[in-house]
């Protein structure tokens, strides 16, 4: 196989414990012959700034859809941490985004992108950005108009799989990570003006991996 890695049995206490995030390792792709399908289009938006994370509230549209092991997941809203939680072969990343989808059963998967820093600003995140500096804690959402995660998508992705827990109060289980292998460009002054607007850090420790398996799907 060569594409997956888990850890020997260490304790029945152990089962229980499937968190996130966690050190992704360094794996050759496997083909992902039907395993897990995603796109996205576009779809109005608005963003709120809750707490300790700024969500944006966005379906993306009718042709936004996630199929993982055939059931079938739509996008309900992203958010952002900073630093990333997921670490990839060893390296952590300035920035992390995470798009939080839901099947009919509300049952959550989320679909995670890393950023490394780069001299543009990234497109996708300029579609955003410009309505920080009007958010406040707790107040009603911002309309923000028509968003494209279409952008967010390249050619020849692979794409890490696991099963772990949200990584916000309260950590449920029960949920499947769709982790993007190749990360995305961001400039140092993006991520400042997410920093800026959150006033904290808000990335979870990595957690242990106990009984698991991961997967590194290629295109």
């Amino acid at each position: 196989m060569g594409a997956t890695v888990s850890v020997p049995h260490q304790g029945d206490e152990k089962l229980l414990c499937r968190q996130s995030p966690i050190a992704l390792p360094a794996l050759v792709p496997v083909p992902n012959n039907g395993h897990f399908l995603l796109a996205y289009g576009s779809g109005d938006a608005s963003v709120v700034h809750d707490g300790p994370n700024i969500f944006v509230l966005w379906c993306g549209g009718p042709t936004s859809v996630l199929v993982l092991e055939g059931n079938v997941y739509h996008p309900k809203q992203f958010h952002f941490h900073t630093p990333s939680e997921h670490t990839v072969a060893g390296i952590q990343f300035p920035l992390e985004l995470h798009i939080v989808h839901a099947d009919a059963n509300d049952n959550l998967a989320v679909v995670a992108f890393v950023f490394v820093y780069g001299d543009a600003d990234n497109k996708f995140l300029n579609e955003i950005w410009s309505f920080l500096p009007q958010l406040r804690t707790h107040e009603q959402a911002i309309p923000i108009g028509t968003i494209d995660g279409s952008v967010l998508l390249q050619a020849h992705d692979a794409f890490y799989h696991y099963s772990g827990s949200l990584t916000t109060p309260p950590f449920a289980e029960g949920v499947e990570w769709i982790v993007c292998h190749q990360p995305r460009m961001v400039s140092p002054a993006q991520v400042a003006a997410l920093f800026t607007a959150m006033q904290c850090a808000n990335a979870r420790t990595l957690q242990p991996l106990n009984d698991r398996t991961v997967v590194l799907y290629g295109s």
